[in-house]
């Protein structure tokens, strides 16, 4: 079991989902600074707890399918999307909120 700084656990016991609204919220202050060129996403190991959130934020802030969304951060990171259960929640949040 593996926690970020902001308390973001990668465990099958927890739900990925309650860290997005943080997530989205610092996404788009950066995106919103007019001196931004770029955003790095990345968690302590980069598997599983940036790469879901980044999904859910590709699909609901820019369209993305999730499929299109899954193949573009797995082709970037392919050890990625290794917790199931964490792609079960997503896949369910994504749905429920576009």
């Amino acid at each position: 079991v593996s926690q970020s700084r902001y308390g973001a656990i990668d465990s099958k016991e927890v739900d990925i989902t309650n860290w997005y609204p943080q997530f989205a919220e610092t996404m788009n202050r950066f995106l919103r600074d007019p001196e931004c060129t770029g955003i790095y996403i990345h968690c302590q190991c980069g598997i599983n707890r940036s790469a879901f959130l980044a999904m859910i934020y590709l699909c609901l802030k820019f369209g993305y399918s999730i499929d299109e969304s899954f193949k573009t951060i797995a082709i970037q990171r392919p050890c990625t999307f290794t917790n199931e259960s964490f792609r079960k929640q997503v896949i369910e949040y994504i749905k429920k909120h576009q």
